[in-house]
């Protein structure tokens, strides 16, 4: 849910927090694009990792990669360093918890659950992380100014810390066994997987960022609006 907050108003305030940086509406596109690139790809990532490495590990180096997203956003003043803050994959672009951390978690809590109360722990893991992205959304209405963005995203770099420390509290009864191979066949998951592109190929058209960078610029809207 933390991590989740700081998504929440990193995803209305990222674009417009890069445009009070003087980028060009163009780099502003390839930022936001290598962002979503990243985040999608490193979901197979972050499952590799985790069978390697564990579970627990994993989750505290994606906070870390969090953390220094942030610091970037913060202090880099090259427009090419604001950029490369995409490929963390934790700009927070579609303004919900999503990326790497989700194969993990989800592996976590299948392991964590019960038969009986696994639907009920994945909903309330999807509505902690909805309510917890809700309220950094409510935040961001605080982000008026370039200087209180920048604030934002150094509280972002912190949230970033936490979502490391915390799992590293977790019991190791969540690591789980071992698994034998991440990148299995893909041939039966083919007609899924085109339905996914093709809906989120329409819905990375109107991201978080991106409509609010829209409606920034078509119609003079704050983040408060």
């Amino acid at each position: 849910m933390i991590r989740a907050f700081g998504f929440g108003f990193a995803g209305i305030l990222v674009a417009v927090h890069l445009q009070a940086r003087a980028l060009s509406p163009a780099e502003i596109g390839v930022a936001l694009a290598v962002g979503l690139a990243t985040a999608s790809l490193s979901g197979l990532v972050s499952a590799t990792a985790s069978a390697r490495f564990g579970r627990r590990r994993t989750l505290a180096a994606l906070g870390v990669l969090m953390a220094v997203s942030g610091v970037d956003l913060v202090l880099a003043a090259q427009h090419w360093l604001l950029i490369l803050a995409g490929l963390t994959g934790m700009m927070g672009i579609a303004g919900t918890d999503n990326g790497p951390f989700l194969p993990v978690e989800q592996a976590m809590l299948t392991q964590a659950a019960t038969r009986t109360n696994r639907n009920r722990a994945f909903a309330r893991y999807s509505l902690t992380g909805a309510l917890g992205a809700a309220a950094g959304a409510l935040a961001a209405t605080a982000g008026t100014s370039p200087w209180r963005t920048t604030l934002f995203f150094a509280g972002f770099a912190v949230v970033g810390l936490l979502t490391a420390m915390i799992p590293l509290l977790i019991s190791a009864e969540v690591e789980g066994q071992s698994a034998t191979r991440t990148f299995g066949t893909f041939k039966p998951l083919l007609g899924l997987g085109a339905l996914f592109a093709v809906d989120s190929l329409g819905t990375g058209l109107v991201s978080t960022a991106v409509l609010v960078y829209w409606l920034h610029v078509r119609f003079g809207a704050t983040p408060e609006v």
